[in-house]
């Protein structure tokens, strides 16, 4: 499945996502309790559930027990992640634990509002990223009441896309992977070696 129904992407409202695998470190459950004190005021909003994994049925009779399957998208993996963020009004990341989120770079190199939580891998990567509000991990007031406040924040105050800090450069990341590789090349008995240069 490349795109999403486009009716439900073009519909009126708050368009949102949360991007990744749907596993219970990713926190999706606390992101929709959050959305029963959002949709108080914001009864048009749109969830794009984007990514697969073991939690995928748990998630969508979630959904339904909280009412809002109506408001609720579970796409599946999207490869063209590009033109989706351009019709997303806010991206968001309930992570308990995350390492270096890719999702959350593209969406900062689009310009995109997040709301995210405040954990040390992300802090990492939103360093001088103007829109970006934050929540505890695992507290879903809190992260209701962040995006309440990045959805109503005028459109005039959204910074334009910020550079990322050069150690998350495409360069630098290629670097970091490479010499990873020879690590492990230098560790590794010659025929596990030769293995690796052959695959």
């Amino acid at each position: 499945e490349e795109t999403p129904s486009l009716p439900f992407l073009t519909a009126p409202g708050d368009q949102l996502a949360v991007i990744g695998r749907l596993s219970p470190e990713k926190g999706h459950a606390f992101l929709f309790k959050a959305l029963i004190h959002v949709l108080r005021e914001r009864p048009a909003l749109r969830l794009f559930v984007i990514g697969e994994g073991p939690l995928l049925l748990p998630l969508k009779r979630l959904a339904g027990a909280l009412g809002m399957s109506d408001h609720v998208l579970f796409t599946g993996y999207q490869k063209e992640m590009g033109a989706i963020l351009s019709r997303i009004d806010l991206v968001i990341a309930p992570s308990l634990q995350e390492g270096c989120p890719l999702a959350l770079i593209e969406a900062r190199a689009c310009g995109k509002r997040i709301v995210a939580s405040d954990l040390g891998g992300i802090r990492e990567i939103m360093e001088g990223y103007g829109a970006i509000s934050w929540a505890p991990p695992g507290d879903s007031r809190a992260l209701g009441e962040s995006i309440l406040k990045s959805l109503l924040r005028p459109e005039g105050e959204t910074p334009p896309p910020g550079t990322l800090p050069e150690r998350f450069s495409a360069e630098k990341m290629v670097e970091a992977y490479l010499k990873v590789y020879e690590a492990l090349l230098s560790i590794s008995p010659p025929i596990a070696k030769r293995n690796l240069l052959v695959a």
